[in-house]
């Protein structure tokens, strides 16, 4: 006596299980339309949030106060606050200078902050938000920030991130 096989072909029908009926019969009228479901709030504008970041790292050694790089921005936005972070208790100040590519580097066309550098004065952490005297919180896609550290005590490596809205 053999024992029979069953299967599974994502059909219900009873030709699908060896020696089961004789396949199906004809198919039913279609039922009516349910209700129509709930029709939710219209949502924002699209305004989000996010971050630029940017890290300064000497290796070890206390970072030098320079130029330390750029960072593209690929969309328009506005800075709306900003939070610098050092891994020891120091102090530093960072200026962030605006640039449009020309395709030749990255040149500086003058620094946005105003009076409001984010700063570290013997602490680890700082936060802005919202931002007061900044000359200019309003990014144009196809830009660079320029992270350039005007003074600094004690720390080894930095972290900066600029809090930004966008549109669309």
């Amino acid at each position: 006596m053999s024992t029979p096989v069953w299967y599974w072909d994502g059909n219900i029908e009873a030709n699908n299980f060896p020696g089961g009926g004789g396949g199906s019969g004809a198919t039913g009228p279609t039922g009516p339309a349910g209700p129509t479901g709930y029709t939710g709030p219209s949502g924002s504008a699209g305004t989000r949030t996010g971050e630029i970041c940017y890290s300064f790292d000497g290796g070890g050694v206390p970072i030098t106060a320079g130029k330390q790089g750029q960072v593209y921005i690929p969309t328009n936005c506005t800075i709306t606050g900003w939070t610098i972070i050092g891994d020891v208790q120091g102090s530093a100040a960072v200026d962030i200078l605006i640039a449009l590519y020309t395709g030749a580097g990255a040149p500086t066309t003058g620094s946005i902050v105003g009076t409001d550098k984010p700063t570290l004065s013997n602490s680890t952490n700082a936060t802005s938000n919202p931002l007061s005297g900044w000359g200019t919180t309003s990014i144009p896609a196809g830009t660079y920030l320029q992270f350039y550290v005007d003074s600094i005590t004690s720390i080894t490596h930095l972290d900066i991130s600029l809090i930004v809205t966008t549109t669309g």
